[in-house]
């Protein structure tokens, strides 16, 4: 270790770089296998438990994927070169799960809108929690009090923002493409590609983002969308809005269940690709990694269905607590510097032929953070500036979209699509004086009962933290 740390301060100053590039991808690179392997251990057993679980009907819907997973974990075994046919297989699945988990995230995204609604229209049907005075008299006090209750800009940003969220809904289509474009105007000067993320919210938050497969992933979330889109939610009575909630919080769990388990299987998707790219290279503890391996072929038995607990798993895990915050701290200098040091002996890396080694090596990194979705290949990241034509460009496309969006939806549905827009944008009150207009003509132009009680408890519920 400490040889790997001489290595890395050496680079850093551009010293004995042929010497030290060798020691530092060595070094990095079997404590990436080692903490890889200590996480899959983790990671594949939660799954493992979590899979005994699952009901054998409802097991269809990720078994394809954990057919592969296992074909990749018996493989590794006998894993002692990096195999590009694994490398493969492990990039596909993940290209694979991420689609999955775009196309959940688009299906959540669209199901809080019509909670969003429901939210609205129930208080037609249920006795009333504040009274009037309260919404005409307080209720912006409180607003102010809850946001100025903090001195850090970020977060009076971010309670701004909740606000504006649950406060109702009485945009222009006009005045809410203008804050669109204005809030696009931030971008102009810095990278396309910064542009195309905040679109890209943008878009997810307004249901105008449909992911590859979209259609055709998932049929009972695509139908229960479909019926509650249906819904004429102005004239809808008491007993369709009872049916609609129940509708929807059954689906919402089974986005959340569907989630969960994507995100638990990427994780082991992340460490098995991982440890492939660092086959080659040694783990740090060859006592440590026999207690892992134990877990793992365990988990893969049971998973398999052709074993059983043993009961030594609990003893076993005992074994690795601490280990992984343990090799966080002596991955942290040599992970976090990575870049730098490409970038300050880039010239020598060329020229000594490891610039795959050490794109191997970032693309491990990124598998390795805290972003289990991160993206893997920055290649076709668009770098050039975004002028002044190309935000105006972009402005109008999505004024487009939400033109054709609107047109097709009911009163309603249009106000809890802008809500859920202004919810993600960038504060764009100039002061806290347009702020407070803002939330006193939304509140003074509300005329429906309903949606202002809705409005008290939502906000109560923002700013009391419950």
């Amino acid at each position: 270790m400490a040889e790997l740390i001489t290595a890395v301060n050496e680079l850093l100053k551009g010293k004995k770089v042929e010497d030290n590039i060798g020691v530092y991808c060595n070094g990095i690179s079997s404590l990436y296998k080692s903490i890889a392997y200590l996480k899959l251990s983790m990671n594949y057993h939660i799954f493992s438990e979590v899979y005994e679980e699952i009901e054998p009907d409802k097991k269809h819907v990720i078994q394809p994927v954990v057919n592969r997973i296992q074909e990749l974990i018996g493989g590794l075994v006998n894993l002692k070169t990096v195999d590009e046919q694994a490398i493969e297989k492990a990039k596909s699945v993940r290209a694979r799960l991420v689609n999955v988990m775009e196309i959940l995230t688009a299906y959540a995204d669209r199901f809080q809108i019509y909670e969003y609604i429901l939210n609205r229209v129930e208080y037609k049907f249920k006795p009333s929690v504040y009274d009037s005075s309260y919404y005409n008299s307080q209720l912006e006090k409180d607003i102010e009090r809850y946001v100025l209750s903090d001195k850090d800009n970020s977060v009076i940003n971010m309670k701004i923002s909740m606000i504006v969220s649950q406060l109702p809904m009485r945009l222009s289509r006009g005045k809410f493409f203008d804050i669109i474009e204005n809030a696009l105007s931030i971008y102009k000067g810095s990278e396309r590609s910064s542009l195309i993320d905040f679109t890209y919210m943008i878009r997810t938050a307004g249901m105008l983002y449909r992911p590859e497969g979209f259609e055709a992933e998932f049929p009972e979330l695509r139908a229960a969308e479909k019926d509650l889109s249906s819904i004429d939610y102005e004239n809808i009575d008491e007993e369709s809005c009872g049916m609609a909630r129940l509708k929807l919080d059954e689906v919402t769990a089974l986005v959340e269940s569907y989630s969960d388990a994507c995100v638990m299987l990427t994780s082991v998707v992340n460490d098995l690709y991982s440890i492939i790219l660092c086959a080659g290279s040694d783990v740090i503890d060859d006592e440590q990694n026999e207690i892992i391996r134990n877990i793992i072929s365990e988990d893969f038995a049971v998973i398999n269905g052709s074993g059983t607990r043993s009961g030594n798993e609990g003893k076993w895990l005992e074994k690795l607590e601490g280990e992984q915050e343990r090799m966080s701290r002596m991955l942290y200098t040599p992970d976090s510097t990575i870049e730098e040091i490409e970038s300050i002996n880039y010239d020598a890396i060329v020229r000594m032929g490891a610039e795959a080694e050490f794109e191997r090596l970032k693309t491990v990194s990124r598998l390795q953070s805290a972003s289990t979705f991160a993206l893997l290949d920055t290649s076709n990241k668009d770098t050039v500036n975004a002028d002044e034509a190309y935000v105006a460009e972009t402005a109008a496309e999505l004024t487009a979209e939400f033109t054709g969006l609107f047109d097709n939806m009911g009163r309603m549905s249009r106000r809890a699509v802008m809500a859920s827009v202004m919810g993600n944008l960038p504060v764009f009150f100039n002061n806290l004086d347009e702020f407070k207009e803002y939330v006193h003509v939304a509140l003074m132009q509300c005329g429906d009962e309903a949606e202002k009680q809705a409005c008290m408890v939502l906000i109560n519920m923002i700013v009391s933290g419950d």
